[in-house]
C-alpha cells in the first residue's frame, strides 16, 4: 500500500501497531529484545542472559512477565519441561524456544528447549556469554557424556563454593529439539565439577 506508514507486528506477547519509523529506531535501539522479527539466536541469547542467567545467578525474579516477546504459553512437545513440573514460555517465535524458571528447596533452576534452529550457533552463543560472566565458567573436570547429543557441554562456576552450572545438549543434525539448557543453582554443588574422572591404574612394567 503506497504512503502506509503503519507497521503491524505480530510478537509472541500479542499484537502490536506501531509507526513504521519509530518500530525501526526502537528496533535497533533495542536489538536484544526477543520478538516476531528477531531472529533464532537473538531469542535464545535473550532466554539465557536475560532470564535463566538473570533469574538463576543474579537472582532477579520477574524475568517471565508477558509482554512484548513473551507468551505465557510454551510451543512444541515440552517434554523436559513437564517432567520437572517447569511452566514453559515461549519466548519471540524464530526458533521456537522455551523457557521456564523454578524454584526448588535447593536452590533455582531454569530451563531453555530449542525446538528449530541452528543448534552449532545456540552453543556458540552460550559458551561465548558463559565466558563473558563474572562466575567465570569452566568446564567441568568430568564431563557428561554425549550419548545420542552432538555435543553435551557441562561449565561450573569458578569459585568451589558456588553451586551455579550450566548443562547445554546439542542434538544432531534433523534431531529435535535442536538445543536443551539447564542453568541451575541447585545445593550442593556436582562432584562433576571438581573431580576428574578416575581411571583404573596403570599395569606395573613387566621386569
Amino acid at each position: 500500500m503506497q504512503g502506509c506508514k503503519w507497521l503491524c507486528v505480530l510478537l509472541a506477547g500479542g499484537v502490536v501497531f506501531a509507526g513504521s519509523s519509530p518500530f525501526a529506531r526502537d528496533a535497533e535501539a533495542d536489538g536484544q529484545r526477543p520478538g516476531f522479527l528477531s531472529s533464532a539466536e537473538t531469542n535464545f541469547k535473550f532466554a539465557l542472559q536475560d532470564v535463566c542467567l538473570a533469574y538463576v545467578a543474579n537472582q532477579e525474579s520477574d524475568v517471565l512477565k508477558p509482554g512484548r516477546g513473551i507468551s505465557p504459553i510454551g510451543w512444541g512437545a515440552q517434554r523436559i519441561f513437564k517432567s520437572t513440573e517447569v511452566v514453559a514460555h515461549l519466548i519471540g517465535v524464530a526458533g521456537r524456544i522455551n523457557v521456564g524458571v523454578k524454584d526448588t528447596p535447593t536452590g533455582r533452576l531454569c530451563i531453555i528447549e530449542a525446538n528449530l534452529g541452528d543448534g552449532d550457533a545456540y552453543r556458540r552463543i552460550l559458551l561465548q556469554v558463559a565466558d563473558e560472566r563474572p562466575e567465570r565458567f569452566q568446564p567441568a573436570k568430568s564431563q557428561i557424556p554425549a550419548n545420542a547429543f552432538a555435543y553435551r557441554d557441562f561449565l561450573c562456576a569458578d569459585a568451589k563454593s558456588s553451586a551455579l552450572s550450566i548443562l547445554m545438549s546439542t542434538a544432531r543434525p534433523r534431531q529435535r529439539p535442536v538445543a536443551l539448557v539447564t542453568v541451575s543453582a541447585q545445593s550442593p554443588r556436582s562432584a562433576r565439577c571438581d573431580q576428574a574422572e578416575m581411571s583404573p591404574p596403570l599395569s606395573p612394567p613387566s621386569q
